[in-house]
C-alpha cells in the first residue's frame, strides 16, 4: 500500500514533459527590378520562425524580431548595427521610426482589399484556403506599387493562435499597412504557407514568392528568444540602407 501511495504521489507531482516549440523554415524569392536608374538583382533568401511559450522569434539575414506576449513587448534586433529597439504591444511602427521619417510613412501607407478565393488546396499535408490580397499606395489620386498577391492560408498549425495573430500584426505594420488593410487581413485567420505576388512599379511586373518549406516541433536553441549578448539598445530602427 505504501509503495502504491508513493507511486501515485510521483505521478501527481512529477514535472510535466516540456512541450517542443513550433519551428518553420521559409524560402523567399524576388525577381530583379529597376528603380530610379539602379538595377536591384534577384534575391533568394531563407528565414526561420520559432513559436512557443507565448514567444515568437523570426530571424532573417538582417534582423531578428522577438515578440513576447507575456511581457507585452516587441524587440527588433538589427544585426548590422549590433543594436536593438524595444517597444510595447500592441505594435506601432511610428513609435520606432526616426521622427523625420514619420510624416512620409503616414503619407505612403499601404491600403487594399482582401478577397476569398474558391476552393481549397493541400500544401505539405495541410488544407489551405486561397485569398487574393490586392494592395497599393495612394498618392496624388494615383495608385503606386500596386500588388496582386495570391496566398494560401492554413489553420492546421500546432502553434498558439494568439501568437500567430500577434506575429502577423507586427509583420503587417512593419510593412506600413493601414489599419483598414490589417483588419481585412485578420479575416484570413491562419498561417500563410505559400504566396505568389506581382508588383507593378515603373512599368515593370516584379514577381515574388514565399513558401514555408519545413514545419517541425523541436526544442529551441538556447537564447533564440533573447537579445544577443553585446548588443546595445537604441531608440529607432534603421531606415533604408
Amino acid at each position: 500500500m505504501r509503495r502504491l501511495t508513493l507511486f501515485i504521489l510521483c505521478l501527481v507531482f512529477a514535472p510535466a514533459a516540456s512541450r517542443a516549440d513550433t519551428w518553420m523554415r521559409v524560402r523567399e524569392h524576388t525577381d530583379a527590378s529597376y528603380h530610379h536608374g539602379t538595377v536591384d538583382p534577384a534575391v533568394d533568401s531563407e528565414s526561420e520562425i520559432w513559436i512557443g511559450g507565448g514567444r515568437i522569434a523570426s530571424i532573417d539575414k538582417g534582423r531578428r524580431y522577438i515578440i513576447d506576449l507575456t511581457a507585452g513587448r516587441v524587440i527588433v534586433v538589427e544585426k548590422a548595427d549590433t543594436a536593438y529597439v524595444e517597444t510595447t504591444l500592441p505594435f506601432s511602427l511610428s513609435v520606432i521610426l526616426p521622427e523625420e521619417v514619420r510624416p512620409r510613412a503616414a503619407m505612403f501607407q499601404v491600403t487594399g482589399e482582401v478577397t476569398r478565393l474558391e476552393g481549397t488546396k493541400m500544401i505539405g499535408g495541410r488544407e489551405c484556403e486561397g485569398w487574393m490580397v490586392h494592395s497599393w499606395i495612394n498618392y496624388l489620386e494615383s495608385r503606386f506599387d500596386e500588388t496582386e498577391r495570391t496566398t494560401w492560408v492554413t489553420k492546421d498549425l500546432p502553434a498558439d493562435g494568439k501568437a500567430l495573430e500577434t506575429y502577423y500584426d507586427v509583420v503587417w505594420r512593419m510593412n506600413n499597412f493601414s489599419e483598414e488593410l490589417v483588419a481585412a487581413l485578420r479575416g484570413m485567420g491562419g498561417w500563410e504557407l505559400m504566396t505568389e505576388s506581382v508588383t507593378y512599379s515603373e512599368g515593370q511586373a516584379i514577381k515574388a514568392s514565399s513558401e514555408v518549406v519545413e514545419i517541425a516541433e523541436k526544442d529551441p536553441p538556447p537564447g533564440i528568444y533573447d537579445i544577443p549578448e553585446g548588443y546595445r539598445k537604441k531608440e529607432f530602427i534603421r531606415v533604408g540602407g
